[in-house]
């Protein structure tokens, strides 16, 4: 009888073994095939920044940003000296204390309701 049990636990052993051995294999290859896959992707992903760094070259490329600005912008020319101004003769920002236009514009209109009655919708 004590044989029959320690054959039984033997079996019962091996068994659970030969289980979990098959549920490792099967995890490995799960793995195996998401490696794969994440390479593909980590490949495409390279290509597109490689192509996207050859498109940003082309458009950012001196000839090609001359070409766009005569195209797109044909009034804008460089800046001449003359367009440049000392700061002395730039007109100081109005502080609180001396008071706002906008301020002494609004002073000078009358708000009022309007007059005119809306028919009920």
């Amino acid at each position: 009888m004590m044989i029959r049990l320690v054959s039984m636990s033997y079996v019962a052993l091996v068994a659970g073994l030969v289980f979990g051995l098959y549920h490792v294999k099967l995890e490995t290859q799960a793995l195996q095939k998401q490696k794969v896959e994440l390479a593909k992707n980590i490949e495409h992903a390279n290509a597109d920044i490689n192509m996207l760094q050859a498109e940003w070259a082309n458009r950012t490329a001196p000839d090609n940003l001359k070409r766009l600005v005569a195209e797109h912008l044909p009034a804008m020319r460089p800046t001449e000296p003359g367009q440049m101004l000392a700061l002395s003769r730039i007109p100081m920002r109005l502080t609180p204390e001396t008071g706002d236009q906008i301020d002494e514009l609004l002073s000078m209109v009358e708000l009022r309701p309007s007059t005119a009655r809306h028919p009920a919708l």
